[in-house]
């Protein structure tokens, strides 16, 4: 069996957060999209749509679980410096980026924000070794 949990941030959360911080990303090179809004939950396409048609693979399931988490604004820092696109900014500017996400949460958020994701879980049954074909 086969089990992917992919993660996607989901418009919702704290009106107002994305349009706020996405100045800041686009500052620091990290989005070209002054405009940007994360996608409704309904616009998200289904992830690895390919499994559909693997001949490794049958009974695909996908299921999607959403939820609203709450950050203040170490918790919020803390989970960027996992983000890997944060992850390419060079010292100072790493510090810097992250000291201004922190400011904005903290004095225009009132020090939280909620933000919104989407968990997809999408799960394949392997097919036995005498039904797969070699993919290619």
């Amino acid at each position: 069996m086969l089990a992917i949990v992919h993660t996607h941030h989901v418009r919702g959360g704290t009106e107002g957060f994305f349009r706020a911080s996405n100045a800041i990303y686009v500052r620091y090179g990290l989005s070209d999209q002054p405009d940007f809004e994360p996608p409704s939950l309904a616009d998200l396409p289904p992830e690895y749509p390919e499994l559909e048609y693997h001949p490794a693979f049958d009974s695909v399931r996908r299921h999607r679980v959403t939820a609203d988490l709450v950050f203040d604004s170490a918790a919020h820092v803390a989970l960027l410096r996992t983000d890997s696109l944060i992850l390419t900014l060079d010292e100072p500017d790493h510090s810097a980026f992250l000291a201004e996400i922190a400011e904005l949460i903290d004095g225009r958020f009132d020090g939280t924000l909620t933000r919104s994701f989407a968990y997809e879980i999408v799960t394949a049954m392997r097919r036995h070794a005498g039904k797969a074909r070699k993919y290619l």
